[in-house]
């Protein structure tokens, strides 16, 4: 059962760089592997190691915002992109291709909707799904199940073949057209994020926090893959 995950530091124990705070800009790295894009007019951010309180997971990623926005928000979302030569266990492009399950913890101080969003560079394929929070402040479980792409032949190499994002606010140029829900798609940018009513970013109480996520082949979640520091230091360097 090892090598389920395809996610590299799912449990933010890596944090070479140290924190990012009072940041205005976009594509701030945080803990390894992890980045924040906030288009967002007028926000300050901090991007954190931040403790959980969680025994399974003793640490996790924090998005917090110190100046809220003052003018137009287009998008804020946490990202990790994954190279194309490690998602041939996904058989992209063929009639056999695998579903995709994401399960991750999280917590915000917004009880809203959120999006996690696929973004396959190869063939300009996308795809996403809605989940909520259901109670502020509180650590919750949630695990999205995304259809095999049978569209597109991926590359064999060491580019960006996906990106997965957690979408934390977005604006209408992402949110007015109809959500793939879980099927794959051409990327039709007002399709994005639909169904997001999440607006970090607007407030200098929001937060969000993530931990704890595994991507693996099928339709099941199964339990996270603890790795090793040193093996898990080593994949992000």
């Amino acid at each position: 059962l090892s090598f389920r995950n395809l996610m590299i530091n799912g449990d933010m124990r890596i944090n070479q760089r140290g924190a990012y705070t009072g940041q205005s800009t976009s594509a701030k790295y945080g803990p390894d592997r992890w980045e924040l894009k906030g288009q967002s007019v007028g926000m300050v951010h901090s991007f954190i190691h931040q403790d959980t309180g969680m025994n399974e997971f003793p640490k996790c990623l924090r998005m917090d915002c110190t100046t809220a926005a003052t003018g137009t928000v287009t998008e804020v979302k946490v990202t990790q992109k994954l190279e194309s030569q490690d998602l041939v266990r996904f058989k992209f492009g063929t009639s056999s291709a695998e579903s995709i399950t994401v399960s991750f913890w999280c917590r915000s101080n917004q009880a809203a909707t959120y999006v996690v969003w696929m973004h396959r560079d190869d063939g300009g394929r996308h795809n996403a799904k809605t989940f909520a929070i259901s109670s502020a402040d509180t650590w919750e479980k949630k695990t999205l199940t995304f259809s095999g792409d049978q569209t597109g032949t991926p590359a064999n190499d060491n580019t960006r073949g996906l990106q997965i994002a957690w979408i934390l606010a977005a604006g209408s140029g992402y949110t007015s057209g109809t959500s793939p829900n879980g099927t794959w798609e051409n990327i039709t940018d007002v399709n994005r994020y639909v169904g997001t009513t999440a607006t970090i970013g607007g407030n200098t109480n929001d937060y969000f926090d993530l931990t704890g996520v595994q991507v693996e082949a099928g339709t099941t979640a199964t339990d996270f893959e603890h790795r090793s520091y040193g093996d898990e230091l080593a994949r992000c360097r």
